[in-house]
C-alpha cells in the first residue's frame, strides 16, 4: 500500500507490484468513506489584511503563524501543530521566535537524531498541557513521508506549494483518524507564488490540469468536497491562486512528459489514448493544445522508446486536425460524419440519421430534421476545409470533397491515409475520445436546436462552428456580430486598465436574469446596428451572450444563453469616443431567457 505512488523522484513504485493496481482511492473519496479525518482548510495571505508580505522576515512570519493558529483553532484537548517552512534556517528562526512569544515550539531537521525526533513527537502527542509538552514542531520536509502522528490537529503550510504531491504528503500528516479530534485545521500561507495553481490540484484531487476546472474549484470554495470538510480562501489568497491558475503553463512539454512517464510506469506497457484519458495525471486535451504535439502519436514519438510507429506527414496532419479542432467534445457532428467517411463515401440523409441516432444513444430529445441537416452540412464544410480561411486551409488536408448534391465523397488523400491500419486505429481512438467527452460534458444543458451549453466556455471560433456558420469569421466578430440569424455578443466583464476609456463599455448584470449591454461607439438610433436590432424577429433569430471575467482567462467565454428584449429596452446615450469627442452609443437592457446559475454569476461578478 502506498499513499504516494506518483513521485517526484521518478522511482517506479508500480514495478514492485508488477504494475497491478487492484484498488485506488483519492482523498475526496477517502474522506467520504471515513478512512481519514476531514480537514478545515484556510488559505490566508502571508501578510496583513492589505496583503503586505511578512514571510520574508522569519520573526514576522512566526508572529503571523501564532496569530493565525489562534484565529482558526483546532479540534481536541490542546494544540498539536506541525509547521512546514521553506528552509532549515527559517524553520529554526521561526521556532525560536515562537518560544520568545511564550509558545512551546521546537525545530527538527535532517540533522536531528532519531532519538531527538522521537522525543519531540512524544512531547507533541502528550494529552496534558505540561511544561514539557510541545504546541509546535517546525520543520521543512523530514515529516513529508513515513511519520505517523495521529493526534496532530493543526498543520500550517508556511512555504510555497511547488508540488501537489508534497502538499498532499504534508497535509496527510494531520489526516490520521484519532478519537481526540473531529477534524484537522490546515492553514496555508498563500504568497505571490507562480506555483499556487498546485493548491486546487492537491485539495480537490483534480489531476486534469484543465484551467477552467481549477478556476471554478477555487471560485466555488468547498462546494465539491464531501462531508464536513471546509475549504476557504481569504479574498487576497483567492485572487493569488486564480492569478496563478490563469497564468500557469499547465501543458508545458515537461509536465506532459512527466505525466506520460508516470502513466507508463503504472501500466508497464505503452498506454493507449483511452488509457491516458482514464489514468494519466493530465487531460489529453492538454496534449492536443500543445503545439509541440497536437496529437497523442507525437507525444509517444517523443517520450516512448519502444514506440516504433511512424506515419506519413499527411497522416499526422489528419491526426492533429481531428485532435486539435474536433475532439474537444463541444459537438459530436463532425466526429460522427468523419467516422462514417472512414467506412466509405456517404450521403447527407445518411449522416442526418446518424446524428439523430447518436442523440438517442445520449438520451437526448430528438431535434427537428432541419437541425440535423444544418449540422451535417456544417460538418462537411469543416471536413472539406471550406469553413476555414485560405491560411488555415494551406496547413491542413481535407477528409472529404465539398458536398455535391447530397453526396459526400472522400478525398483521395484521406482514402490513401486509411490504408494504414494503425492510422485507422489511432484516428478511431481520437474520435471515440471526443465523442466520450461530448457525452459526459456537453450533451446536456443546450437548447434542442443548437449545441451551445449554458455554463460552458467557448471561443469566437467555437461559436462560428457550433452556430453552423458557413465560414470561420471569428477574427471579424470583435464584440458582436449581426450578420446571420444567430447573433453572438462577447463581453469581458472586468476590463483591463490598459483598455481605452472609449471601448471600456459598462456592460453589467443587474441580476441573474438582466444584463445591461452597450454597442460600439458612434451607434445611434439611426445607425445600421439599431435598424438590425429594431427589426429583430425572435421567431427566426437569436442573440447569444458569452461572458468572461477578465482577459487573463484567455479567449474562451462562458455561454450564458439567449437574450430577449423589446424596443423600449433600447436607448441612446452619449459617451466620449477614442478622440475624446462625445459620441452616441446604444444601451440595451436584455433579459436572459435562462437565469445564470448562482455559481457562475457569483464568479463573474465577484
Amino acid at each position: 500500500m502506498s499513499a504516494t505512488p506518483e513521485r517526484n523522484d521518478n522511482v517506479d513504485v508500480f514495478a514492485l507490484f508488477n504494475h497491478v493496481v487492484p484498488f485506488e482511492i483519492r482523498l475526496n473519496d477517502a474522506i467520504g468513506n471515513h478512512l481519514v479525518t476531514p480537514f478545515h482548510y484556510f488559505g490566508v495571505t502571508t501578510g496583513d489584511e492589505t496583503g503586505d508580505n511578512v514571510a520574508a522576515d522569519p520573526n514576522a512570519l512566526a508572529e503571523r503563524i501564532a496569530e493565525q493558529s489562534d484565529k482558526y483553532g483546532f479540534s481536541g484537548p490542546r494544540l498539536k501543530c506541525l509547521v512546514f517552512c521553506s528552509r532549515i534556517d527559517e524553520a529554526q528562526a521561526v521556532a525560536e521566535r515562537l518560544c520568545a512569544l511564550g509558545r512551546k515550539a521546537l525545530c527538527l531537521s535532517g540533522a536531528s537524531t532519531d532519538e531527538e525526533r522521537e522525543r519531540a513527537i512524544s512531547r507533541l502527542e502528550r494529552d496534558e498541557d505540561s511544561d514539557d509538552a510541545l504546541e509546535f514542531i517546525v520543520t521543512v520536509d523530514i515529516f513529508n513521508e513515513g511519520v505517523d502522528i495521529p493526534t496532530v490537529n493543526q498543520v500550517i503550510l508556511a512555504r510555497p506549494t511547488d508540488s501537489a504531491i508534497v502538499f498532499v504528503q504534508q497535509l496527510g500528516r494531520g489526516l490520521r483518524i484519532d478519537e481526540q479530534k473531529e477534524f484537522v485545521t490546515v492553514i496555508d500561507f498563500v504568497g505571490n507564488y507562480k506555483s499556487n495553481y498546485n493548491i486546487p490540484v492537491a485539495l480537490y484531487g483534480d489531476r486534469s490540469l484543465e484551467r477552467e476546472k481549477l478556476r471554478r474549484l477555487v471560485a466555488d470554495g468547498g462546494n465539491t468536497i464531501v462531508g464536513p470538510t471546509v475549504i476557504q480562501f481569504d479574498e487576497i489568497s483567492r485572487e493569488r491562486v486564480l492569478r496563478s491558475v490563469n497564468k500557469a503553463n499547465l501543458n508545458s512539454v515537461a509536465s506532459l512528459g512527466r505525466a506520460y512517464r508516470n502513466l507508463r510506469m503504472r501500466m508497464g506497457h505503452i498506454p493507449t489514448l483511452a488509457n491516458f484519458a482514464q489514468l494519466a495525471e493530465v487531460s489529453p486535451r492538454l496534449v492536443f493544445e500543445n503545439s509541440n504535439f497536437g496529437c497523442y502519436h507525437s507525444l509517444l514519438e517523443r517520450y516512448e522508446k519502444d514506440y516504433t510507429i511512424r506515419f506519413a506527414p499527411e497522416q499526422v496532419i489528419y491526426l492533429r486536425f481531428v485532435s486539435e479542432k474536433l475532439a474537444d467534445g463541444k459537438r459530436a457532428a463532425e466526429l460522427l460524419v468523419l467516422r462514417e467517411l472512414m467506412r466509405g463515401d456517404a450521403t447527407l440523409p445518411e449522416c442526418v440519421e446518424i446524428l439523430r441516432a447518436f442523440d438517442r444513444v445520449c438520451g437526448q430529445d430528438v431535434c427537428a430534421a432541419e437541425t440535423y441537416e444544418r449540422e451535417a452540412r456544417s460538418s462537411v464544410r469543416i471536413l472539406s476545409l471550406e469553413f476555414f480561411n485560405a491560411s488555415t486551409r494551406s496547413k491542413l488536408k481535407p477528409a472529404c470533397e465539398p458536398l455535391y448534391g447530397d453526396f459526400i465523397g472522400r478525398s483521395p488523400g484521406f482514402v490513401a491515409a486509411l490504408e494504414d491500419r494503425e492510422f485507422v486505429r489511432q484516428l478511431n481512438d481520437v474520435i471515440e475520445y471526443g465523442l466520450g467527452l461530448y457525452k459526459s460534458e456537453y450533451s446536456v444543458g443546450h437548447d434542442q436546436d443548437q449545441r451551445l451549453c449554458r455554463g460552458k466556455r467557448y471561443s469566437r471560433a467555437d461559436a462560428c462552428r457550433l452556430l453552423c456558420w458557413d465560414n470561420d469569421e471569428h477574427g471579424t466578430i470583435n464584440g458582436y456580430s449581426f450578420k446571420t440569424n444567430d447573433w453572438p455578443i462577447f463581453v469581458t466583464y472586468r476590463k483591463s486598465d490598459e483598455v481605452s476609456d472609449s471601448v471600456k463599455y459598462e456592460d453589467e448584470f443587474e441580476s441573474r436574469s438582466r444584463f445591461i449591454w452597450f454597442s460600439q461607439s458612434n451607434r445611434s438610433l439611426k445607425s445600421k446596428d439599431y435598424q438590425k436590432l429594431s427589426s429583430f424577429d425572435a421567431s427566426v433569430q437569436r442573440i447569444h451572450l458569452f461572458v468572461k471575467k477578465d482577459d487573463s482567462e484567455g479567449q474562451d467565454h462562458y455561454y450564458l444563453g439567449t437574450l430577449s428584449f423589446s424596443a423600449d429596452d433600447i436607448t441612446e446615450e452619449q459617451k466620449p469616443d477614442s478622440s475624446g469627442k462625445v459620441a452616441p452609443i446604444l444601451r440595451i437592457s436584455f433579459t436572459l431567457d435562462h437565469a445564470v446559475d448562482k455559481d457562475t454569476y457569483r464568479y463573474l461578478t465577484s
